[in-house]
């Protein structure tokens, strides 16, 4: 007769159960059904394939960890990692986007006086037909004849002390419309035999005249042997561009006029479609005309001041960044309290079979989800700081403080590039401080984690 097998010689004491701790903690612990049914299908020595099949697993136990509600202290440790991120992307993605307003703004100023000029070099040949082939460009719309000049003007009025003010003489053709231009065929009249100007804002503030006032023009005429030339002009009309070297400093008046007085060598000036064609606009130019011509943008005319502006831009980012830095602290904080809050269901899950990667993994996912909200929070607020200056004009300067900063307004712009910077190092330095929390959970094992259940 065969006889039966004995039982475990820890249920034959007594009647009493004296399993080991570990196994009575397995049963009264009972996973859900979707892990389970998961994890049975993870090897124990899960290799890289098996970790990728199981790749949902580490999602769910990730999304599992940040929806309980049995722990004050895990709650308040994720809601201040991403409090503490969204106020550092808030911050550098404010800043991102000031900078980049900024330069955007002001290039935009400075085009306002011809985005490419074409210096003849010498005498070339077919001078005469250059506006033709400028215009033929596709990028290009419109071609104008110009000439720039220093000077100096002071008010002539009757019985008014008014010093001389350094000024920027813009010769023009009539038919030139826009701030820095004619503006109307009718726009710089002769008047008394007194020609027209248009003034800078700004400038016929420090002159105190006014439209109709005379003012006196004194220039240094090259072509007649470097002589002092002196005329009355009229004052035609006043504009402002909101760029302070144009307002403050800039006079226009009719290119033959100018000519007459100076005689200068005239330039041609190029409009584009927008600035971002300048350079390949600038590229075409020097191919077709070569060495006779001289294509410059006034970029290049202050090329320090633009690489002073994105190595300051480039500065704050990583500045900011520090904020971003310190705020992953809180992120690892709350991850470690997640870690040992579960150092229970880890060891059901490594007894189960469950792979130590996957494990590791869905904590990786918990901490990564709570610096993709804070991102998204940040982002938002830095869209709603962009809007909130912009739209309501919180950054709009005085002449004094215009004339440092050369404009008189400054727009926030958030630019793709920017917040995919901002976005990308947030998530790589979340994802680096999340490294020791995991590393602690690589030194629990099952035996460990359920010896006191």
């Amino acid at each position: 007769m065969r006889r039966a097998s004995s039982p475990p010689s820890w249920k034959r004491c007594g009647g009493r159960d004296r399993a080991p701790a570990a196994v009575r903690a397995m049963r009264r612990v009972r996973p859900p059904a979707s892990v389970r049914r998961r994890a049975e299908r993870v090897p124990a020595a899960a290799g890289d394939g098996g970790a990728r099949r199981a790749l949902p697993l580490a999602l769910d136990l990730g999304l599992r960890h940040l929806r309980t509600r049995r722990s004050r202290l895990l709650s308040s440790a994720a809601w201040a990692g991403l409090g503490s991120v969204a106020l550092g992307v808030t911050a550098m993605t404010t800043s991102m986007a000031l900078m980049s307003g900024y330069t955007e703004t002001l290039l935009e100023k400075m085009l306002i006086g011809g985005a490419l000029i074409v210096i003849p070099v010498g005498q070339p040949e077919g001078v005469d037909e250059l506006p033709v082939r400028l215009a033929a460009l596709p990028e290009v719309e419109a071609v104008s004849r110009s000439l720039l000049v220093q000077g100096s003007l002071q008010s002539a009025a009757a019985g008014r002390e008014a010093a001389a003010v350094d000024v920027h003489l813009r010769g023009v053709e009539p038919r030139l419309a826009g701030p820095l231009g004619a503006g109307a065929p009718n726009d710089l009249p002769a008047r008394d035999g007194r020609p027209g100007v248009r003034l800078g804002a700004g400038l016929a503030e420090r002159l105190g005249v006014g439209v109709g006032e005379p003012v006196r023009l004194v220039v240094l005429d090259l072509h007649r042997g470097a002589r002092f030339r002196y005329r009355t002009l009229e004052v035609a009309a006043t504009f402002e561009t909101g760029f302070a070297l144009f307002d403050r400093e800039y006079a226009v008046m009719d290119i033959g006029e100018l000519e007459r007085l100076t005689g200068g060598l005239p330039f041609y000036e190029v409009t584009t479609g927008s600035a971002r064609s300048i350079d390949g606009v600038r590229d075409e130019l020097n191919r077709r005309l070569g060495d006779d011509y001289l294509v410059r943008d006034w970029r290049q005319s202050s090329p320090g001041l633009f690489t002073a502006l994105r190595v300051q831009k480039w500065a704050l980012f990583l500045l900011l960044g520090l904020i971003v830095v310190v705020s992953t602290f809180n992120v690892a904080a709350a991850l470690l309290v997640l870690v040992r809050e579960r150092t229970r269901e880890i060891g059901v899950l490594l007894a189960l079979g469950a792979s130590p990667r996957v494990l590791r993994r869905s904590f990786l996912i918990a901490g990564l989800a709570v610096a993709v909200g804070g991102c998204v929070a940040g982002v938002a607020g830095g869209a709603l700081v962009a809007w909130a200056v912009s739209d309501l004009g919180l950054l709009s300067f005085d002449a004094g403080v215009a004339e440092i900063y050369f404009v008189d307004r400054i727009p926030l712009r958030l630019r793709p590039p920017d917040l995919a910077a901002v976005l990308g190092f947030t998530l790589i330095v979340t994802s680096a401080a999340c490294w020791w929390p995991l590393q602690r959970m690589r030194r629990i094992s099952p035996a460990e984690a359920l010896r006191f259940e």
